[in-house]
């Protein structure tokens, strides 16, 4: 069973009211981030990401994806993240879909 690693909470699409919410849905879950344990610095050793949790996907991506299947249109939508940081592919996503990032509390 998939599961969602602690760090990364879900994040959320908001489109004219509408929430949609995903997660990072990792196969081989772990306590604490490999890029921690191994001293990265931040956005730094993403590859991590996929080669040790299993993750096919950052939680950006898979909500983007989610939203997307639905045939929701992300015309003025926000992404909203719990965290400080977004990996160059998240943030290539976003701006291809022309969501507003908004970090939770700012």
């Amino acid at each position: 069973m998939e599961k969602s690693y602690a760090k990364n909470p879900p994040i959320k699409i908001d489109n004219l009211g509408n929430k949609y919410q995903s997660s990072n849905f990792c196969t081989n879950p772990q306590d604490v981030c490999p890029r921690e344990t191994l001293g990265h610095k931040q956005g730094e050793g993403y590859y991590l990401c996929k080669y040790i949790c299993g993750q096919e996907a950052h939680t950006e991506v898979n909500v983007i994806n989610f939203v997307k299947s639905l045939d929701v249109d992300l015309t003025d939508a926000t992404i909203e993240v719990e965290h400080d940081w977004v990996c160059g592919g998240c943030k290539s996503q976003c701006e291809q879909h022309k969501l507003e990032i908004k970090v939770k509390g700012r």
